[in-house]
């Protein structure tokens, strides 16, 4: 996924996208420095480098724009909560508050879990066993 789309999670959600994270972003410790500076010097080993993002969602739906593709698509994601990846998504957002939005190219991983029809104690397990 492109790091602008995980920023604009941020933009529109701020720290309510991590509601279910055991963690919440911890600022500029030593870590995500790097992470930023990665972002902005060498953002194509964003990519490599980054352990990416895990989701929860109460539903998950793909759009008709870009459904005939299997390299890409569009979703509706419905109660989105960053269970983990919170330093990567505040490393992002901070990046690209610093760069012009053209400029923000890196990907990153990003895996999105829908909790449709799965038992209640699945979301809890989830969280904990990716942290």
């Amino acid at each position: 996924m492109s790091a602008q789309a995980v920023a604009s999670w941020f933009a529109m959600h701020g720290d309510a996208l991590f509601e279910q994270n055991i963690r919440k972003p911890l600022g500029t410790t030593p870590v995500n420095v790097r992470m930023g500076e990665t972002l902005a010097e060498h953002e194509h080993h964003f990519w490599y480098f980054n352990n990416g993002i895990t989701g929860l969602c109460g539903s998950i739906q793909r759009l008709p724009r870009g459904a005939a593709s299997r390299n890409h698509g569009e979703f509706h994601l419905s109660g989105l909560s960053i269970v983990n990846g919170a330093q990567t998504v505040a490393a992002i957002a901070r990046a690209a508050k610093e760069a012009a939005p053209e400029e923000l190219g890196a990907r990153v991983w990003v895996r999105l879990i829908s909790l449709e029809g799965c038992p209640p104690e699945f979301a809890t397990q989830v969280t904990e066993a990716t942290n």
